[in-house]
C-alpha cells in the first residue's frame, strides 16, 4: 500500500513538471528574446535608467530558466540528473542558481527604486536617475554576485545520505545550507524584494499621479507612466508566484521527512508545484508588459513589423525583377 502511494505521488510530480515545465520554459525562453529585442532597439528604452535594469533583468530571467528550470525538467521529469554524475555541473548549477536569481531580483528592486526617483519633484532625486550610475549600480552587484557565488563552488558536492545512500548534490557545509535556505532564498529573495518594491512602488505611483500637476514633458510622463505600471504589475506577480516556494522551503527545512517515504514524496510533489509557480516569475513578464502596457504593444509591433521586417524585405531579392538574358 505504501509503495504505491509512494509511486502515485512521484507519478504526479513528473507530470507536473513535464506539462507545466515545458510550457513555461519555451514561452519564457520566447518572452525574453521577445523583451530582450524590444528594450534594445528603441533609443527610448536604452537611455532610460529603469528599461536598462528591466534588459538586464530580463537577461538574468532568461539564464535562470535556461540553467534552471531546464535541468530541473530533466531531473524531476526524465530523472535525468547530471548534477548526480558530475561534480562540476553540480557546481556550476548551484552557481548559476544563485547568480541569475539574485541579478533579477536586484534589478527590479533597482527599477522600482529608479522609478521612486524619476518620478520625485525634488530635482536631486530625479538627477539620481540616470543611466551612467544605472550602469555602475549594476557593475557593482554584479561583480559582488559573482563573488558571492564563490561558496557555491567550494562548499557544494556530491553528498551520499546517511540512511538510504543516494547521492545528492546539495551543501556539505550545515551553515552555507541554512544561508542558501534562509539568506538567499527567504530573506534575499523573497523578505527583501517585498519590502522595497512594496515602499517604492506605492511612491513612485503615488507620484505618477500627481503629474498634472506639475510641468512635465509629455513624452517623459507617458514613459514614466508605462514603466511604474510595468514594474508595479510585476512586482504583485512576484508577490503571488514566489511565496509558494518559499512556504515549501520553510516546511522543508523544520519538518523531518527522510524517516517518512511518503512525507518525502508528497513534499516532492509539493516542490515540483511551487517551482512550477516560481519559474512563472521569470518566464511572464513580456506577457505582462503585453498586457498590462498599451504603448509596450505598439512598440512590440513596431520593432518586430516594422523595423525587422523592413530589414527582411530589403534583404530578400525582388521576386518582379526582370532577369536579364544570356
Amino acid at each position: 500500500m505504501a509503495s504505491s502511494t509512494i509511486e502515485y505521488y512521484t507519478f504526479i510530480s513528473q507530470q507536473i513538471i513535464i506539462f507545466f515545465g515545458i510550457p513555461i520554459l519555451i514561452a519564457g525562453v520566447i518572452g525574453s528574446v521577445c523583451n530582450l529585442v524590444v528594450l534594445l532597439s528603441l533609443k527610448t528604452f536604452r537611455e532610460n535608467a529603469c528599461a536598462f535594469y528591466l534588459t538586464i533583468m530580463t537577461a538574468a530571467d532568461l539564464g535562470q530558466l535556461v540553467t534552471g528550470l531546464l535541468s530541473r525538467i530533466l531531473i524531476s521529469g526524465f530523472a535525468v540528473d547530471w548534477t548526480i554524475s558530475s561534480v562540476v555541473y553540480c557546481k556550476f548549477r548551484a552557481y548559476c542558481f544563485q547568480f541569475f536569481a539574485l541579478t533579477s531580483f536586484i534589478c527590479m528592486c533597482m527599477a522600482s527604486i529608479n522609478q521612486f526617483l524619476a518620478t520625485c519633484s525634488n530635482m536631486f532625486l530625479q538627477n539620481l536617475s540616470n543611466i551612467k550610475l544605472a550602469h555602475r549600480i549594476v557593475s557593482a552587484f554584479v561583480c559582488l554576485w559573482l563573488v558571492h557565488g564563490i561558496l557555491y563552488l567550494v562548499y557544494y558536492d556530491l553528498i551520499p545520505s546517511g540512511n538510504t545512500g543516494i547521492v545528492t548534490c546539495d551543501s556539505w557545509n550545515v551553515v552555507v545550507k541554512n544561508y542558501q535556505a534562509i539568506g538567499v532564498t527567504i530573506i534575499y529573495g523573497s523578505v527583501l524584494p517585498v519590502s522595497i518594491n512594496s515602499v517604492f512602488g506605492f511612491l513612485a505611483y503615488r507620484n505618477v499621479h500627481q503629474f498634472d500637476r506639475r510641468t512635465t514633458p509629455l513624452a517623459q510622463r507617458e514613459l514614466d507612466k508605462q514603466l511604474t505600471s510595468i514594474i508595479f504589475i510585476q512586482f504583485i506577480y512576484h508577490l503571488v508566484s514566489t511565496i509558494p516556494y518559499f512556504i515549501v522551503t520553510i516546511i522543508s527545512e523544520i519538518w523531518i521527512i527522510n524517516v517518512d517515504p511518503i512525507r518525502e514524496v508528497q513534499m516532492q510533489l509539493a516542490t515540483s508545484a511551487s517551482l512550477c509557480i516560481y519559474y512563472l516569475n521569470y518566464a511572464i513578464p513580456f506577457y505582462m508588459y503585453i498586457i498590462v502596457s498599451t504603448r509596450f504593444r505598439r512598440q512590440f509591433l513596431y520593432v518586430f513589423f516594422e523595423i525587422y521586417a523592413n530589414k527582411w524585405r530589403q534583404r530578400m531579392p525582388n521576386v518582379n525583377q526582370v532577369m536579364p538574358e544570356l
